[in-house]
């Protein structure tokens, strides 16, 4: 296992594979990070588990017991999530862990069941372990190509040295780089010990620098923390945020917590009722702005706005359970894929609180006054139901407006429950209304009332239109469509980018106006067959089914697809093909399709489709590719792949 959230799933899937009948008897291997705490309750775990297995049927384990494979990676998730990192903090804690995982699997107690393979190229350590007692149950263990002088020296010193290699087809040599460019990566760390080994010689300082490592980890052993590190728990309650507390980004769910994805099932399991009635007369939706023309909320002091936007984001995260259970039962959006947006309704929250003119966090340029819009109407989408809404009521109350939340039809639940939850924290309902009304002259009235100061917008740019057409002189806030493309050069680490182009494209079922439609791939990862197999593999393992499965990585769309979007799914134009054919599995549900060949200024180029759709645009080089990605009215978000600093910069 290389990432730490599949380490519980190694476990378990090696267990249950092993327990067959016809497979009890055979031997078998683990590997174990020392760079995570978690190893060691692990550790025990599987010895016990291998003992009794033994006892049964004969078969052996081994454990393998390395320092650490990607620390870069998790490093980085867990800043992007919000988390402590999942390994320790400091290699002298690592060092330490080595040197216990390893005593624990040379344990006496399952000596007949258990073997383990020291996995270092630090000779301080191989040292060690070749004086251990139990050496019939060591394997030393180093990379090949790594240290070879050394690896030779300790064959010659210990009788034999096992080495690892990645193997692969001659035609598939791309697959071996990511595993050896982590290694590398490993290995010239500033504290990895093949750093020093350039200089190393006895009695040198670099020798006594590492001499020193070894010995204050085998001093630090016993001591050692083994408590995970990530340890969130969203079954207990929440504590309030402080008031005086700097900003910071609420952290998303760790779905790697056993805890964390039982508090999600039980949510699931029972999801709120929310009940909406809706207003369908003109007069009533006169009644609802001439009470936000009546309220008092922008005489509320900035200390009072602050209050109530922090405490209506403590109310989102206390219930963000509930609000996921919502989402996924109502808007068709996955746990995965909603509790992001979760966090992201918080942080507005927060932002929203922190950022208001005046409260000091922005202070106003000198001879500035700062005077509220008046009353301001958020028409939200239905895609981002939560967040979306949250940003626009939040941002509109800070600076001191009444406001009318106007959700998209879709979601008339989810945006309902956002205001109750802003009036738990004590919004005025005056200050904040909700309004569900049908998409017709009532809700035309609404947003081109006279008295209405603002309108916030996030949905089709031909929504924007004709709200402009309807009132030309409207004060219109709007984030409209996206047709957005993701370029793949020559330099980039390939299966970084099918992992994050797949992940953009098919998120939500393609339903973000912020999604990855169209590849724009060079020729040469474009042409080449081992990038589209490896593409296609990947779009095939992506798991369709409903929204409230939590195993669903692509849910259902929000309805029957649109014009665009069934052309988009079921009609090829002159020179595509299908890398993948969607396939259509049951009520507004697509499997993730890749048309091959789309034209540069073609109709699915131009054209925002808003589904399970991903098009490959090959490009001669990167400025074509330039070229292509930015001839587009719809360019909302885009990136690029590569490894080189030159061709991002």
């Amino acid at each position: 296992m290389e990432e730490y959230r599949d380490l519980p799933l190694t476990i378990a899937a090696m267990q249950r594979v092993l327990d067959e009948p016809e497979l009890a008897g055979i031997d078998a291997g683990v590997v174990l990070q020392a760079y995570l705490p978690d190893s060691h309750a692990a550790c025990e775990e599987l010895c016990a588990w291998a003992l009794a297995r033994h006892r049964r049927a004969g078969g052996r384990l081994k454990i393998r017991v390395v320092k650490g494979a990607n620390l870069a990676m998790e490093r980085v998730e867990a800043e992007l999530h919000g988390w402590p990192q999942a390994p320790y903090a400091t290699k002298a804690e690592v060092d330490a862990s080595f040197e216990r995982l390893v005593e624990t699997v040379l344990d006496a107690r399952w000596a007949d069941a258990v073997r383990v393979g020291v996995a270092s190229h630090n000779l301080f350590d191989v040292a060690w372990a070749m004086q251990l007692s139990a050496q019939d149950r060591i394997d030393l263990e180093m990379l090949e190509g790594m240290a070879p002088a050394q690896a030779r020296a300790v064959r010659a010193a210990a009788g034999g040295v096992l080495l690892y290699a990645p193997v692969v087809r001659t035609d598939d040599l791309p697959s071996s780089i990511a595993y050896l460019t982590r290694r590398l990566d490993e290995n010239t760390s500033p504290d990895n010990f093949l750093r020093a080994l350039f200089t190393l010689e006895p009695d040198s300082p670099a020798w006594h620098e590492q001499r020193a490592r070894f010995e204050q980890a085998r001093s630090d052993r016993a001591s050692l923390s083994t408590e995970p590190r990530r340890n969130q728990d969203r079954s207990v309650a929440p504590a309030p945020v402080a008031l005086d507390t700097p900003f910071h980004n609420a952290a998303d769910t760790d779905w790697a917590r056993a805890a964390n994805r039982r508090w999600i099932a039980a949510a699931l399991a029972s999801p709120p009722a929310v009940d909406v009635s809706v207003l369908d007369t003109i007069e009533q939706i006169d009644a609802v702005v001439e009470t936000a023309r009546s309220s008092s909320w922008h005489d509320a002091s900035v200390a009072e706005r602050r209050r109530l936007l922090h405490a209506a984001a403590d109310v989102m995260e206390r219930e963000r359970g509930t609000t996921l259970a919502l989402m996924a039962h109502d808007a068709a959006k996955t746990v995965a894929e909603g509790d992001p947006e979760v966090s992201e309704a918080i942080d507005f929250a927060r932002w929203a609180a922190v950022t208001i003119p005046g409260a000091g966090e922005v202070p106003l340029p000198a001879g500035a006054c700062f005077e509220p819009l008046g009353t301001v109407v958020v028409a939200s989408p239905w895609n981002f139901p939560y967040a979306i809404a949250a940003g626009g009521v939040c941002a509109a109350l800070a600076a001191g407006n009444a406001v009318i939340l106007k959700p998209a039809p879709e979601v008339r639940t989810v945006a309902l429950h956002l205001a109750r939850q802003l009036w738990a924290a004590g919004v005025p309902v005056d200050a904040l209304q909700y309004v569900a009304c049908p998409d017709d002259e009532v809700g035309r009235r609404l947003v081109t009332h006279p008295d209405v100061d603002a309108v916030v917008l996030t949905g089709a740019l031909e929504t924007a239109e004709h709200f402009l057409d309807w009132r030309p002189s409207m004060r219109l806030f709007a984030e409209t469509s996206g047709k957005n493309a993701i370029v793949i050069t020559g330099a980039a680490d390939e299966d970084l980018a099918i992992k994050d182009l797949v992940r953009s494209a098919f998120g939500h079922a393609g339903q973000k106006c912020s999604a990855a439609s169209l590849a724009i791939v060079e020729a040469a990862v474009y042409d080449d067959e081992r990038f589209r197999r490896r593409l296609a593999d990947a779009v095939r393992s992506v798991r369709v089914g409903p929204s409230t499965d939590l195993a669903t990585m692509t849910g259902p769309l929000i309805g029957e697809p649109s014009d665009r979007l069934e052309r988009a799914l079921t009609v090829l134009d002159p020179g595509e093909s299908w890398l993948v054919e969607p396939r259509r599995i049951g009520e507004h549900t697509w499997t993730p399709g890749v048309r091959m060949g789309v034209r540069p200024g073609s109709w699915f180029h131009r054209t925002e489709c808003f589904g399970p759709v991903l098009g490959l645009i090959r490009a001669r080089d990167l400025d074509h590719a330039i070229e292509i990605q930015n001839d587009s009215t719809l360019g909302l978000t885009g990136g690029i792949h590569s490894l080189d600093e030159h061709e991002v910069s």
